[in-house]
């Protein structure tokens, strides 16, 4: 990791961390994210850290509806965090391939 950009390893965590969350990981999301926004602070990287920030308030709302919504709902959770994180996935599969 340490031969990374500062931006890859942004952006590393920040993938990790919204992984986590998507899988009702929270308590690992919170540190990834916590992580990500400590190396975009320290590389000066703002844009990341605005996202960060944002991703971050919205953890606790997104944490909440996922324990309110039965784990056999059909219909996927709809909330703004989890449309960005669905987002995120997207971008990033698309970026593998």
């Amino acid at each position: 990791e340490r031969r990374m950009a500062p931006n890859m390893r942004v952006d590393f965590h920040l993938k990790l961390g919204l992984g986590q969350a998507r899988f009702g990981q929270f308590r690992r999301a919170r540190a990834s994210l916590d992580k990500a926004l400590e190396l975009a602070s320290g590389a000066g990287l703002h844009e990341f850290e605005f996202r960060i920030e944002r991703i971050k308030n919205g953890l606790h709302d997104c944490e909440r509806e996922q324990a309110r919504t039965p784990v056999e709902a059909a219909e996927p959770v709809g909330t703004e965090l989890l449309k960005e994180v669905r987002h995120s996935l997207s971008e990033l599969a698309e970026a593998g391939t």
